[in-house]
């Protein structure tokens, strides 16, 4: 989270887009977090706008207070460098003059372009017939929990060596973890919560066939096994085993209905794209994109010239 938080700060500096370049404006009810010169840069409402577009659908407030710190640091150092700029007179140097009005233009036309999709997006309705329907059709796809079994392995490139594990740990599956960790002669990997489909975290989503279909075969857990992949033996041990929990549908729902939404917008955006080409006049330069005719081509052609003027 803190690699991300950084990584977030740093992007939105480089591309200048913190909305608080000019003095701010302060609410009476809010509070201001930060001050230069003893007037107010920044406030709690902004800041906390501003790292919620950094987390994403992550409630900002939930972060732990020593985050948010760093990331005010950010800001920190951030706003002195704007304030120094500032005092160096800045705003009118030639270079920032050019630099603004060319980024004023483009801010413009990306807005523009915003808006319009975001009307076209806002505008699309889903029934709430179509909602239920996806339900049913991919209830099963719908997981809260993942079901299936919970399977580990260690794989030998010697078949020997696996048996000789197979053997000594049947005795004592509980220590198969701690133990397959610690094998110098095998490979060991978690593999998850395994079930019949290839759902999962991604870890469980790359078990091979081999291991899941024998892990799903095992009855009396836990238990262990050996597998045989190619020139690879596995020995794998299968703990437990739960049924998958599903989402309701009213717990799902509006999820369903964003994604649906989303699908439709595209069919719309992409229609729409279409209909605004025959709208408009489009020309395009298309003797630019073309690529540049070797020697042995240009004598081609001009033979091929010269023959049809012998026509």
């Amino acid at each position: 989270m803190k690699k991300m938080l950084g990584c977030a700060v740093a992007l939105v500096l480089l591309a200048g887009c913190w909305p608080w370049g000019k003095d701010t404006a302060v609410d009476k009810n809010d509070v201001v977090l930060l001050e230069i010169d003893k007037k107010p840069v920044l406030t709690k409402t902004e800041f906390y706008k501003e790292v919620g577009g950094m987390v994403g659908n992550m409630d900002p407030t939930l972060l732990p207070k020593s985050t948010l710190r760093k990331v005010l640091d950010d800001l920190t150092r951030f706003e002195l460098v704007v304030a120094a700029a500032k005092k160096q007179g800045l705003k009118k140097d030639a270079d920032f003059v050019g630099a603004y009005k060319e980024q004023k233009r483009r801010l413009k036309k990306l807005l523009l372009s915003r808006i319009y999709e975001k009307k076209l997006f806002d505008n699309i309705a889903v029934p709430e017939s179509e909602i239920k329907s996806d339900f049913e059709k991919n209830r099963a796809r719908y997981v809260k929990e993942q079901g299936g079994v919970h399977v580990k392995g260690i794989s030998y490139g010697d078949r020997d060596k696996a048996m000789r594990f197979y053997d000594d740990i049947k005795g004592d599956m509980n220590e198969f973890g701690s133990r397959g960790k610690k094998e110098k002669d095998g490979k060991f990997k978690e593999f998850g919560r395994v079930g019949a489909e290839e759902t999962g975290d991604y870890a469980a989503r790359m078990v091979p066939k081999e291991i899941r279909e024998s892990a799903l075969k095992l009855s009396a857990l836990p238990a262990v096994d050996v597998v045989k992949i190619g020139k690879e033996t596995w020995v794998i041990h299968v703990s437990d085993k739960r049924d998958a929990v599903l989402y309701t549908y009213d717990e799902i729902k509006e999820r369903i209905m964003n994604q649906l939404k989303v699908n439709r917008f595209m069919e719309l955006r992409n229609k729409k794209y279409e209909e605004l080409k025959k709208e408009f006049t489009v020309d395009v330069y298309e003797d630019y994109f073309k690529e540049p005719v070797t020697a042995e081509e240009s004598e081609e052609l001009a033979l091929e010239k010269e023959n049809n003027n012998d026509k």
